[in-house]
């Protein structure tokens, strides 16, 4: 079994950890070219963030998509996600960098693990803000239509301060 990024690791019985060994026999093989694919999700996900454009965002999720938001605010479906998209991209502009650390695939499933650097900017003044975050996106392979986000959950850096800001990541902090 190939993974791209880092190693997962854990305690055994000797450490006290109530954690099983992963059993990856229902994952499959990663060739570059599934990898290249889901980061291609990654890339037009954040694309369509920095552009405000909410109609990709539609097209890049699932319909029973889950956001989980780094303050613990969850989303469920994507009118409702789009809805919230477009709430937060009307008034702040987006900029993220993301850097992948782990990409599983579990049949029709796939996990994807990054760090998430966010630069978000009021449209109505000059308040910017920065702050940098943990991601697990799980997508699903959806027949005909290639991957698409069904569920994403950040978490934010505890050194970041966003007080007073709404973003897609955070809502209301």
């Amino acid at each position: 079994m190939e993974r791209q990024g880092a190693e997962a690791s854990g305690s055994g019985p000797q450490g006290g950890s109530s954690l099983r060994p992963i059993d990856y026999s229902m994952m499959t093989s990663l060739n570059q070219e599934e990898i290249e694919e889901i980061q291609r999700v990654a890339i037009r996900w954040t694309a369509a963030v920095e552009a405000g454009d909410v109609e990709v965002l539609g097209q890049l999720m699932t319909e029973d998509i889950v956001v989980i938001h780094g303050n613990g605010r969850l989303v469920r479906g994507k009118e409702a996600a789009l809805n919230d998209f477009a709430r937060s991209l009307k008034d702040f502009s987006v900029q993220q960098t993301v850097q992948p650390e782990e990409t599983i695939v579990a049949g029709e499933w796939a996990f994807d693990r990054a760090k998430v650097h966010t630069t978000i900017k009021s449209r109505k003044g000059s308040d910017t803000k920065q702050f940098d975050s943990r991601t697990v996106t799980i997508l699903r392979r959806q027949s005909g239509a290639g991957w698409r986000v069904a569920r994403v959950m950040g978490a934010i850096s505890p050194t970041s301060t966003l007080s007073g800001v709404i973003c897609f990541v955070c809502s209301e902090l």
